[in-house]
């Protein structure tokens, strides 16, 4: 079996937590070197990888076919494009890039390549969603009249030294949970008509939004993506139709397993308590059922680029570079819409 020697760039809470346990889990990947000054951190996660001073060790490695970029936002599409430029096939961490025509220089450059591009669009592999995604397919809502999608949390302060919560290109909330949800909903119901949105700031740090209320229509279904730091608990997940209704709290649990330094091969990963099922109402016969809540799947995210790379097929790609590119035109619009404080048409020419 062919193994895929790897390279990481950075190593915070997504190149330690998400991409090195997943890729330690995974006999078809071997971390070779990773690009962070925390040495002692990557010694006792990945004993056998090679903590490096400079992101050229990493691309400059011959033996190295596929590198990770974790860094901050606004170094994603400059160290992704010298991945590339070195003959890497490339995972992104999300979101893709911070501006469009970025992601489009980047998804010419691998094509002209024939290099695999995807984007760690992680929470396509989430438990609720993938269990909404089901339910949604089979029709049992009827029309679908409202979709909500809240991501709330209780974090009323500013986290010293984290940059996503600071003022700067790529940082703030809308960019950090907005990339999630938008992706989850452009993947279940594709391109809205129109868009608004409210992007606020509430805590003590200005200049960076960390409070954002959007607005999507799809002709007569509404779409409702929410996220504020001042929020004990809300539903994950509410869905009404006109046959049917869902409510679902709680979030996927493989994250926290993965912090907690769970083997995300074991057959209970990802598996969330049964008191966190949501209930499905079916309006046409007076009934409430729990629903089973399916086994969330990170694993798939390298499982399928493993086939992709060494298949060469681009079909195979877990994310395409392309619907990621999709979610940073959606994102730039909301923030148009509300610099503007009005509807957006989703089209290229709102696009800033």
């Amino acid at each position: 079996m062919k193994i895929i020697k790897t390279g990481i760039v950075g190593f915070g809470l997504s190149g330690k937590t998400f991409h090195g346990s997943l890729l330690r889990a995974n006999t078809s990947f071997e971390i070779t070197k990773v690009f962070s000054s925390r040495i002692q951190e990557i010694n006792e996660h990945l004993p056998r990888a090679k903590a490096v001073q400079t992101v050229d060790e990493v691309f400059n490695d011959q033996e190295i076919e596929l590198v990770i970029i974790t860094g901050p936002n606004n170094t994603h599409y400059e160290q992704t494009k010298q991945a590339l430029l070195k003959g890497k096939h490339v995972v992104c961490e999300k979101p893709f890039v911070t501006k469009v025509a970025e992601g489009e220089e980047l998804i010419q450059l691998a094509q002209e390549k024939n290099l695999i591009l995807t984007v760690f669009q992680n929470r396509r592999w989430d438990s609720d969603f993938l269990t909404v995604s089901e339910l949604i397919k089979s029709n049992r809502f009827g029309k679908i009249k409202q979709f909500e999608s809240h991501f709330d949390r209780w974090r009323p302060h500013t986290r010293v030294g984290k940059w996503k919560e600071l003022p700067g290109e790529g940082g703030g909330t809308f960019y950090d949970l907005g990339a999630h949800l938008i992706d989850q909903v452009l993947c279940l119901f594709g391109t809205p008509d129109s868009v608004f949105a409210d992007l606020g700031q509430q805590k003590e740090v200005k200049g960076v939004d960390d409070y954002f209320h959007i607005l999507m229509k799809y002709g007569e279904m509404r779409v409702i993506l929410h996220s504020s730091s001042y929020v004990l608990e809300t539903p994950r997940f509410q869905i009404y139709g006109d046959r049917g209704s869902f409510v679902k709290y709680g979030f996927d649990v493989q994250e926290n397993s993965l912090r907690a330094g769970h083997d995300p091969n074991e057959m209970s990963f990802g598996q969330e308590d049964t008191e966190l099922r949501g209930i499905f109402k079916d309006f046409e016969h007076s009934t409430s059922e729990t629903i089973e809540t399916q086994r969330g799947h990170y694993v798939s995210f390298y499982n399928n680029l493993y086939q992709a790379i060494v298949e060469r097929d681009s079909r195979k790609i877990p994310v395409t570079p392309e619907s990621s590119l999709e979610v940073i035109k959606m994102i730039q619009t909301l923030i148009l819409s509300s610099k503007e404080k009005r509807w957006c048409d989703f089209i290229k020419s709102e696009i800033i």
